[in-house]
Order: structure tokens, then C-alpha cells, then sequence
């Protein structure tokens, strides 16, 4: 679902906010952060990938309509894949009338694996932020030109005047210390929970 329609849904359920919640993010800052994680959630709930497509759209116009009552001190991920494991229940009922489901049953181990999965990708992606700042700049250089301005080897060899097969060598050394990096830092964060 586009950014622009979780925005126009939510500007059309959503009353004007006071100034008082300013500092609040609003549905169209929150809902891409969680629909990756409710749509892996569906496509591992649902029989068909289109199922899941559809089921999506129905949890983000609930989500949407919701809104208000979301408590905004906890975590949004996970009060989405609430709404997604009704929708997913809603959707069985709807299409397999004649069969008794235990849906909750089912359903409740992949919401927690959607959830698990979510933080865990978070603590990974705040870890790579921290690791991309202590890269040297021409470390960090190589890493912007691959992945944020999607140039391929021969291209950043051209950029940065050296061969392509230097830039290959040099890519693999920079991802391998930034997974050493990461794992530290995700390793150090569980520990800091666990004292």
C-alpha cells in the first residue's frame, strides 16, 4: 500500500490533532515501518500471495480507521499484527464457512515470529547505523555509492578512478567488517538487557 494512501486514509478518518501532539508520528510515518513485517505475517498466514495482498489492504484501512486507539507508548508493529490476526480470522471464516478452525491457535506463534523478527531487524538496522558511522570516509564512500546510489562495481570503479575488480575486493572487506560490527553490537546490546 502507498505511502500516499495510508496519508489520504488518514487524513479522512483521522479528526485535525491538537497541538499538544505534534510530536507525534502520524499513521503515514508509522505504517512503513510494520507493513514488511505484517505482510511476511500474511504470506506465511495465508494460502496465496494474492490472499495476502488483499488481506493488507483491509488491515491498513482498519488500521487506519483505528487509529485513535492505538496506544502510542508501546510499539507499533505490534498492534498491527493485532488487527492483521483478526483480518487473517476474518478472512478463514469468509472463505472456509464449512470447516471448523482453530484460528487463534495458528495463529498466534507466526504473530510472535512476525513480531521477533521485526525488533530483531530494527536492533540490526540501529547497530548498522552505528557501525556506518565509524566506517573511514572512504569506506563509508564505497557503501553510499553500492547501496544508496545503486551503482555497480564498474560504475563506483569509475567514480572513485581505480578498477573494478580493487572496488570488488574492497566491498567485500567493507560488508565483512560491518558484519563483525553489527554482530558486536547486537551481542552487546543482549548482554546490556540480560545485567
Amino acid at each position: 500500500m502507498s505511502r500516499s494512501l495510508v496519508a489520504e486514509m488518514e487524513s479522512e478518518i483521522q479528526p485535525p490533532s491538537d497541538s499538544s501532539e505534534t510530536d507525534e508520528k502520524p499513521l503515514s510515518e508509522l505504517w512503513p515501518q510494520a507493513e514488511p513485517v505484517v505482510k511476511g505475517f500474511l504470506l506465511a498466514a495465508l494460502p496465496q500471495p494474492c490472499d495476502a495482498d488483499d488481506v493488507l489492504q483491509e488491515v491498513a484501512v482498519e488500521a487506519a480507521r483505528r487509529f485513535a486507539d492505538y496506544d502510542r507508548s508501546r510499539p507499533f508493529p505490534p498492534w498491527v499484527l493485532w488487527i492483521a490476526k483478526i483480518k487473517t480470522a476474518d478472512f478463514f471464516r469468509r472463505t472456509y464457512r464449512d470447516r471448523h478452525l482453530f484460528l487463534g491457535e495458528a495463529l498466534e506463534p507466526l504473530a510472535e515470529a512476525a513480531c521477533r523478527t521485526f525488533f530483531r531487524l530494527e536492533e540490526q538496522s540501529d547497530a548498522l547505523d552505528v557501525c556506518l558511522s565509524k566506517l573511514p570516509p572512504k569506506s563509508r564512500r564505497l557503501i553510499e555509492l553500492r547501496y544508496f546510489d545503486n551503482l555497480n562495481q564498474s560504475q563506483i570503479a569509475e567514480e572513485m578512478n581505480t578498477s573494478s575488480g580493487t572496488i570488488r575486493v574492497l566491498l567485500h572487506r567493507v560488508r565483512a567488517v560491518l558484519a563483525e560490527c553489527i554482530q558486536r553490537n547486537v551481542r552487546g546490546g543482549a548482554n546490556d538487557e540480560g545485567e
